[in-house]
Parts: structure tokens; sequence; C-alpha cells
């Protein structure tokens, strides 16, 4: 038995959901996950190793939005944020109008590719405008001193002795906001964000 061969927990894999929604107005709802060989109210885990909640408020008529908890960013044709690809966007829209960034609520299982904080927006006319920020934990591999980032890994799995030990090795914050004015046939939108580890990250090169 090795640190990185033994499964601290049992092979079955749990998952519980609750969800609500209303038409498009209003979500809320929690995301429990137990992958196979992840133990269960121990070693850090309590109960589970996956606990994922969300609240999202967008309400008719309203020129604002609101989202808490886990959620999702969409923007810059996937290449901000998002998993979209550029290549499908742009045959199948316009390309000369920018396209502003939005979120809705984490529902899924993925471990890794969201935020987990507050996102706001409200529009005005042409106008519109969004902030939001995020901290969570990121797994990772750190030295033998413990005070550097060797690597990071988006398994989401936490079964042995090693794995456990990268859960949440350090964490992620997350910052930004977007202005932008847009019509039916263009947009222009301005975008910032910035991301800070509270661990050094130091990748060796390959």
């Amino acid at each position: 038995v090795t640190a990185s061969n033994y499964y601290c927990g049992s092979p079955l894999r749990h998952i519980a959901r609750y969800r609500y929604h209303y038409r498009t107005e209003l979500a809320y709802g929690i995301n429990i996950e137990k992958d196979p060989g992840e133990p269960v109210a121990k070693s850090g885990f309590y109960p589970y190793d996956y606990i994922s909640g969300y609240f999202l408020l967008r309400p008719r008529k309203k020129p604002w939005a609101i989202a808490l908890g886990d959620y999702d960013l969409r923007g810059g044709r996937g290449l901000l944020f998002g998993r979209q690809l550029f290549a499908q966007r742009a045959i199948t829209g316009n390309i000369f109008r920018a396209e502003a960034v939005d979120f809705r609520a984490h529902t899924g299982m993925d471990e890794n590719n969201y935020f987990r904080g507050a996102a706001a927006s409200y529009r005005l006319g042409s106008w519109s405008g969004l902030a939001f920020v995020s901290y969570k934990g990121v797994d990772g591999r750190l030295n033998e001193a413990g005070d550097t980032v060797l690597s990071q890994t988006t398994t989401g799995l936490h079964r042995t002795f090693n794995e456990i030990d990268a859960r949440h090795s350090h964490h992620a914050f997350t910052a930004g906001a977007q202005v932008g004015w847009s019509t039916k046939q263009m947009g222009l939108f301005a975008t910032a964000y910035t991301v800070h580890f509270d661990t050094y990250v130091n990748p060796p090169l390959k």
C-alpha cells in the first residue's frame, strides 16, 4: 500500500441534488457528490467531497440580475470565460457584434470550471454592466516546503492520500467587471479581470 494506490473510501458513487426554478426568473439548489474511492465524513470531507450551492435571481421586466454561490460565466465568445469554441459562434452568428459576459447557475458536477462568490449585472438602454467576485479552493501539488504550487489538477478526484493532500491546497481569488454598449447590429465591450493565488505558483519548465 502506497500513498498513490490506496483508495481511502468505498467504491460506490453517491450523488444528491435538490433543484428549484421558476421560469427563468428564480433558481436555487444544492449538489452533493462522492466519487468512487473517496471517503465519507472523515479526512476533511464533511460529509462528502463536493458540495455546491447556488441562488440566481433574474426578475422579469427588471434591468438587473444577481447570482450567489456557485455560478458559470460565458463571454468573449468563449475566449475570456467559458468553454465555447470561437469557430462555432463565428459561423452561426454576426462576427461584428460583440457579446456581453453573462452568468448562470452552476448546476452540474464539474468541480473545477466554475466561480464561487457573487455576480451582478445591470442594463440601461443600450448600455450594460457586470461585476463578479470569486474565491475558491484549487487542487494542486506542493513542494516539500509547502510554499510553492508545482502543478494544478482538475480531475476532482480525491481518493488516495496524495490526491487528498492536493485537495484545495491553495485558493484563487478572481474579480472582474465589464461595461458595454450594443445594438442588434453591433456592440462594443471592455472587460477586465484579475486572478490571485494565495500560494506561489511555479510549475517546472517543460
